[in-house]
């Protein structure tokens, strides 16, 4: 509704933002470590992440530590959360 209505552009879902390539050590391949936003959009002039938790998984250790991740890694995005 707010995407027609003009307030917000460009709305997508899901989206991922990698926050480690994934490497090779040992002879195994190490996964990437990846954090899936809830919706990504632009407002007012700038890029919006929003992510909606419910207050178990965000006192998660792993949620905690990948939005410190993704907070450092991707400082031009305004993160909006959710609990």
């Amino acid at each position: 509704m707010l995407e027609k209505a003009g307030v917000i552009s460009a709305l997508r879902f899901q989206v991922p933002f990698e926050l480690q390539p994934s490497f090779k050590r040992d002879g195994k391949t190490i996964r990437a470590i990846v954090y899936v936003a809830d919706a990504v959009y632009f407002e007012n002039g700038e890029w919006i992440v929003e992510d909606t938790k419910s207050p178990a998984t965000a006192a998660k250790e792993s949620y905690r530590l990948k939005k410190k991740l993704f907070l450092f890694k991707y400082p031009e995005y305004t993160f909006r959360e959710n609990i």
